[in-house]
């Protein structure tokens, strides 16, 4: 294996590496949301060295300086001497665009596995939500995304159709986790399962937070 070879799969090896260490959502390489969960209530959140590239979804995405710099020397690895040494006879600009494309790839799997994580992340305790019965009787709470899917799911009708009612749940989404796309979607649902519209609003928020973030619970 030549030097070029060796670079990729070290980059690779630390990029790997540094994923799945610690507990934070985006790991040890600095990947950063431009906005955690609870927006500037989530304080903490290291955006020292970020810059922002985009958005997923209304989902501000940030990311350290250090990872475009790898990025570049991946794909520089690639294009000058895993892809000739195993496909010659490529255009010297094939194999830079082989090399790109390969390395956007990579990165791109690494954002859809961080959003699925999003999905777990917690907001403090105080911007829990709260699940109350219509007497105001506290029945539950969910800090997290999966936490209020899972909560929603076997919460008794009375609780879902006072909280529902009062437009509960699309207003902690946009307050607490500032994406005010998916609250706009849940607001949506909620007028319109108040409506009669929509007869089961426990699959409806479960699908619109399971497509938004790629989450696999159910």
């Amino acid at each position: 294996m030549g030097w070029h070879q060796h670079s990729a799969a070290a980059a690779l090896d630390a990029l790997r590496t540094s994923c799945t260490r610690g507990s934070r959502p985006m790991g040890e390489a600095q990947v950063r949301w431009a906005h955690a969960p609870g927006g500037d209530r989530m304080r903490g959140v290291s955006v020292e060295g970020r810059v922002t590239i985009g958005t997923v979804w209304g989902i501000p995405i940030g990311l350290h300086f250090s990872w475009l710099f790898v990025f570049g020397l991946v794909t520089w690895s690639l294009a000058g001497g895993y892809f000739p040494a195993e496909y010659p006879g490529w255009a010297p600009g094939t194999y830079w665009l082989v090399g790109a494309v390969t390395s956007l790839v990579f990165f791109g799997s690494i954002l859809v596995r961080h959003l699925k994580k999003y999905s777990d992340a917690a907001v403090r305790p105080e911007h829990a939500f709260l699940f109350r019965a219509p007497d105001g009787r506290l029945v539950a709470t969910a800090a997290s995304l999966n936490a209020f899917r899972r909560t929603v799911a076997t919460a008794a009708d009375a609780v879902l159709a006072h909280h529902a009612g009062r437009h509960d749940f699309s207003r902690w989404i946009r307050d607490a986790f500032s994406d005010p796309e998916l609250a706009a979607q849940l607001r949506k649902a909620e007028r319109r399962w108040s409506r009669g519209d929509i007869p089961d609003l426990r699959r409806v928020i479960d699908e619109l937070i399971a497509v938004r973030y790629w989450s696999e619970e159910s």
